[in-house]
């Protein structure tokens, strides 16, 4: 994690964080206040989730309000953000989820409302909004998202999504799993 190479710092910094330990929120805290590599501080952000030390939160959403080159910082907070599953992040989802943001920033914060955002009809409003975008990358991700949410008011916005002529097959096929998926957990 040490290394000269950003690279090898990536993946080393990667590889520690499926450790999913409390005890390297210290390393990752360090890494993010000090390395160079958007990329690493990327992998660092989202193995501080990842650990669910009690740090995290406070530093995943500062780490929201730094700009960066493509948005990477802010994505991989909303990503740690995402595997801390604290509710209190979904109004920060909800921020960054709003056109005008980067696509990757925008399905980072859709992941995150779908994980935190249940029960919570702005977040059912802000994913089936999404999926009538003109961005196929910004519909799949808040297919995926609302998947995640597993609210059955969002089948009928799924099903017409499916019919967009303009979306891959492995998109659609993801539609209909998540259609199935929802239908299924609410019987």
């Amino acid at each position: 994690a040490r290394d000269g190479e950003p690279r090898v710092r990536r993946e080393a910094v990667k590889g520690l964080g499926d450790f999913r330990d409390a005890k390297l929120a210290d390393m990752f805290i360090r890494i993010i206040g000090s390395d160079e590599s958007y990329f690493t501080v990327y992998e660092a952000l989202r193995g501080l989730g990842k650990s669910g030390a009690p740090q995290a939160f406070d530093t995943l959403m500062s780490a929201t309000r730094q700009e960066s080159w493509q948005g990477m910082i802010r994505q991989g907070a909303l990503e740690g953000l995402t595997q801390l599953k604290d509710k209190r992040a979904l109004e920060t989802g909800l921020k960054y989820s709003a056109p005008g943001n980067f696509e990757n920033t925008r399905v980072a914060a859709f992941q995150l409302i779908g994980e935190t955002g249940k029960g919570d009809d702005r977040a059912l409003d802000t994913l089936v909004k999404a999926t009538r975008e003109p961005s196929s990358t910004v519909r799949i991700g808040a297919a995926g998202a609302l998947g995640q949410l597993g609210d059955a008011r969002a089948i009928p916005a799924l099903e017409e999504m499916a019919k967009a002529k303009d979306l891959p097959t492995y998109a659609t096929q993801m539609i209909a799993f998540t259609i199935n998926r929802i239908k299924a957990a609410s019987k």
